[in-house]
């Protein structure tokens, strides 16, 4: 959904201690999804193990796998035993994560 609306709100400086403190140990929540998800009563879930370097490992994972695909697209593969090796290979990438 499209968020066109902006609204502005002030805090004190402990208010706004306490939200920058709660908001770092989301791990990588923006600010408006916090406000919007404690205005609306939304829960927040707390993930401490959140790995940004795994996350990113993954992006790229999935940024091969689109590519992958693409080019069986591209080529009409129909060697099958070509592509069970390409993704036997993703899924060892993504078990070692």
């Amino acid at each position: 959904m499209l968020k066109n609306i902006k609204k502005t709100i002030r805090f004190n400086k402990q208010e706004l201690k306490k939200i920058e403190t709660e908001i770092g140990e989301l791990n990588n929540i923006k600010f408006s999804e916090f406000c919007r998800s404690k205005i609306l009563g939304k829960n927040i879930t707390i993930n401490k193990n959140i790995n940004i370097q795994k996350i990113y490992q993954l992006k790229k994972i999935g940024n091969n796998i689109n590519q992958i695909a693409k080019r069986i697209n591209q080529k009409n593969l129909e060697n099958e035993i070509e592509i069970l090796e390409v993704l036997k290979k993703i899924e060892d990438e993504i078990i070692k994560l």
